[in-house]
């Protein structure tokens, strides 16, 4: 299968892939107040995570790390797209069914 290799400072992070399915790895900053005028605490998060179809309608998420890593300056994330007989573990989390839209 096709899959992702993550480095994080030339450190194996995890290779992310699924039979079928997602898989993504993404990066974050967010650097906003929890409130108008508040103080601010910037973060930068690596995430690495996805989505395992297992039938028309029956779909779980997926996480190769159950928290996302905090990167700092001077981090460097390697992203390689590999092809591989095998990927690391991952948690899979039941997603909620689609609500259908309401008539009105």
């Amino acid at each position: 299968m096709i899959a992702i290799e993550v480095e994080i400072n030339r450190e194996r992070y995890c290779v992310a892939g699924v039979p079928a399915g997602v898989a993504s790895a993404f990066v974050n900053h967010v650097d906003i107040p929890a409130e108008p005028g508040g103080e601010r605490h910037p973060s930068t998060m690596l995430t690495v995570s996805g989505f395992h179809f297992h039938a028309p309608g029956a779909q779980t998420a997926v996480h190769w790390r159950d928290v996302a890593h905090t990167l700092r300056p001077g981090d460097e994330v390697r992203l390689r797209i590999v092809e591989t007989e095998a990927v690391d573990p991952y948690t899979e989390t039941p997603m909620l069914p689609d609500v259908p839209e309401e008539e009105g």
